[in-house]
């Protein structure tokens, strides 16, 4: 985890406070970091959170959907313990993500944030 607090100078395509921006690119999961991703251009802070919102989303929630369809196929309590605690981690990472990052604060999920980070070429 890093600060990154906003340069003076650090500009973005919709003219609002980066840390917001980056922010928002959680709020809606996957959807909101799509949005973002193709809107902003310009700062590649930005479109390193909107990349890992999509990345991150679309696991948690490809293990959502398996785990919920195996506790109600099986009925089987392991499984359905395994889809709790799914649902607990997601709540638990979309909640900090969205106050770290706008808090200014940069938090790389091991793994997807480098890949995030490679593609769009932000330090």
């Amino acid at each position: 985890m890093s600060d990154t607090p906003p340069e003076s100078g650090e500009k973005t395509n919709l003219h609002i406070n980066p840390n917001l921006e980056s922010a928002l690119c959680y709020l809606f999961e996957c959807l909101s970091g799509i949005l973002f991703f193709l809107i902003e251009r310009e700062n590649k802070r930005i479109r390193f959170h909107a990349l890992q919102s999509i990345l991150i989303f679309t696991v948690l929630g490809f293990l959502t959907v398996v785990s919920s369809g195996l506790a109600i196929l099986t009925d089987f309590e392991p499984f359905r313990l395994a889809n709790y605690l799914i649902w607990i981690i997601h709540f638990v990472i979309w909640v900090v993500m969205i106050i770290a990052t706008f808090r200014g604060k940069t938090i790389k999920i091991p793994g997807i944030g480098d890949f995030a980070q490679e593609q769009v070429g932000w330090p």
